[in-house]
């Protein structure tokens, strides 16, 4: 959700008006490129700015996973553990948070968008319905962000599969449900999933579920614009069980261009690098154009990233860094010491 883009009279920056959020558990994405592919492609049809990712490792994947910068093309990724990781645009400015959790069971990956003193910490969180851990670990994290930017005015939004019921959100209760309700009473959290939305249908037994929560502070509940669910990757490709949750807020981002740093060189000796990058994501071009050719709209955006994901690969396989000329004689009297 963009509205508009100001441009700062200082020109210190500009500011983009209007951030959309999203979350969704991946059930494993860390050895599939097809389904990096169906997010790559969801989110730029939703033109989404943030996304929190949750179980994008598995143990089946025995520590082969190959997540690289050529994944989400204009995007960047973070993550602190192989549960939890948040995909956002390479035009915002981000504070990434190195913060770890002592709990076994649950896991949370930060960011922090700032715009003077206004500032948003969005949380990635995964709780492993394998341990009886309680959420309230996640108060360390909070604590260390709030005593981290104590100048600011901070906004809160954990996102994430908490695998938690209870009837403010889902059909019945559970003790983990319990536990949620319990904690945010405590910190003055709201919950703001709406009764009667799911946003799980196992993809097997069509059993529907809601166990996805979104959890902000009071100050960040009064600037979402619209809460939703949408259920296309799990409806259209088996993508997951789970459904995105998507919030719209209204918020004056810091953003900053993104500026090509790299001029070009051909090398023979990179050429296969080029080759192999290329080769990665068109094994399976043929799969999505057939899927989506008679869809303008779809068809159109995954070309444009077709051409994309070929420039970032030839960045990568022959891209040499600029350098001003006082950089360049900086750098040669570096290399003579």
């Amino acid at each position: 959700m963009i509205d508009s883009v100001y441009i700062n009279n200082n020109n210190e920056y500009d500011t983009q008006y209007g951030v959309s959020i999203a979350s969704v558990n991946v059930n494993g994405f860390a050895t599939s490129k097809d389904k990096r592919m169906e997010l790559n492609l969801w989110i730029h049809k939703y033109n989404i700015d943030v996304i929190c990712v949750q179980e994008w490792y598995k143990l089946r994947d025995k520590d082969k996973y190959d997540l690289d910068e050529t994944d989400f093309v204009g995007y960047n990724i973070h993550y602190t553990n192989l549960k939890t990781l948040i995909i956002y645009k390479n035009n915002l400015v981000i504070d990434l948070l190195n913060l770890n959790l002592n709990q076994e069971g649950i896991d949370a990956t930060w960011i922090v968008m700032m715009n003077g003193k206004n500032t948003i910490a969005i949380g990635s969180v995964y709780h492993s319905p394998s341990f009886e851990c309680d959420i309230s670990e996640l108060n360390d994290n909070i604590n260390e962000i709030r005593k981290e930017y104590k100048n600011k005015n901070i906004f809160i939004n954990i996102n994430g599969d908490l695998n938690g019921r209870h009837e403010m959100w889902a059909k019945r209760t559970d003790k983990r449900g319990e536990n949620i309700v319990e904690w945010i009473g405590k910190n003055d959290l709201i919950i703001k999933n709406e009764k009667g939305i799911n946003t799980f249908r196992n993809l097997k037994t069509k059993k529907m579920d809601a166990i996805d929560i979104s959890i902000v502070t009071n100050n960040m509940n009064n600037i979402i614009n619209k809460w939703y669910v949408n259920d296309e990757l799990n409806d259209e490709c088996g993508f997951s069980d789970h459904f995105c949750i998507i919030m719209e807020i209204e918020f004056n981002v810091r953003i900053e261009q993104v500026v090509d740093k790299y001029t070009w060189r051909f090398d023979v000796n990179k050429n296969h690098i080029y080759r192999k990058i290329v080769r990665k994501y068109m094994n399976k071009w043929d799969y999505f154009y057939q899927r989506y050719r008679n869809n303008r709209i779809m068809a159109h955006k995954l070309t444009h990233l077709l051409q994309l994901f070929i420039f970032k690969a030839a960045k990568l396989s022959f891209g040499i860094k600029k350098y001003n000329r006082n950089s360049f004689i900086k750098l040669q009297k570096e290399k003579k010491n």
